[in-house]
């Protein structure tokens, strides 16, 4: 389990840091900001990458330590408390890889179903250019082919809503590391497959509304360490 673990993430650690630079490019739309008490900040670009695939580049600085950052990525049973849109979250760890199985239960306002996305995020060690330690997450959701018996690297599939839409994430990348003054940051890449044509309008506005959201809740489960 763990040569092929390493196999399928080995090729997606290349450039992980690259993904991550900011601002991401002049062809993104951006930056949405948010601004809290004790340092908190968020700054969020978004663009369509491809014709079904819209990608987001995110930075957040929250008051708390790189160890609380990680937990709160690897507690993905808890993921439905800070990302916005996400009624529940069950989820499936690993007792011989760093990584955990999560399916995200998305409920949009404007459709009637509910969204089912599987996700398998990685943990990985980087170092920055400054010598800090940074952890890095790869998550993507793994290709039906590869979910032999309802398992993926030996990770029992959290179940789907009954009736729901499957979705899912081509790629997201992220990474943490301490900011000094108390706080960290986490930088994210997200690729979403399988997005239709949406009015630039209602993507601009989405996207606002996520930025504060997003910064806030996680601010709020962060307090709770």
């Amino acid at each position: 389990v763990e040569l092929r673990w390493l196999r399928h993430v080995a090729p997606l650690y290349e450039g992980l840091q690259e993904r991550l630079q900011l601002p991401p490019g002049d062809d993104w739309a951006g930056p949405f900001e948010h601004s809290g008490a004790r340092g908190l900040h968020m700054q969020l670009w978004y663009k369509r990458t491809a014709e079904d695939v819209v990608s987001t580049v995110a930075k957040t600085t929250l008051p708390g330590t790189l160890e609380q950052g990680v937990a709160l990525l690897h507690e993905a049973d808890l993921q439905y408390r800070w990302m916005p849109c996400v009624a529940s979250s069950p989820s499936e760890w690993s007792c011989s890889i760093p990584a955990v199985l999560v399916n995200l239960h998305v409920k949009l306002p404007i459709v009637p179903k509910v969204i089912s996305t599987l996700l398998h995020r990685g943990f990985v060690d980087l170092v920055a250019a400054d010598g800090r330690v940074v952890v890095g997450t790869i998550e993507f959701t793994p290709p039906d082919h590869e979910l032999a018996h309802g398992r993926y690297c030996g990770i029992q599939a959290p179940p789907a809503p009954a009736r729901s839409v499957k979705s899912g994430v081509k790629l997201a990348t992220s990474f943490l590391q301490e900011e000094g003054g108390g706080r960290f940051s986490l930088t994210s890449r997200v690729d979403y497959g399988g997005i239709p044509y949406a009015p630039e309008f209602l993507v601009r506005r989405f996207f606002q509304i996520n930025c504060r959201l997003f910064a806030q809740r996680m601010h709020t489960c962060l307090q709770d360490f």
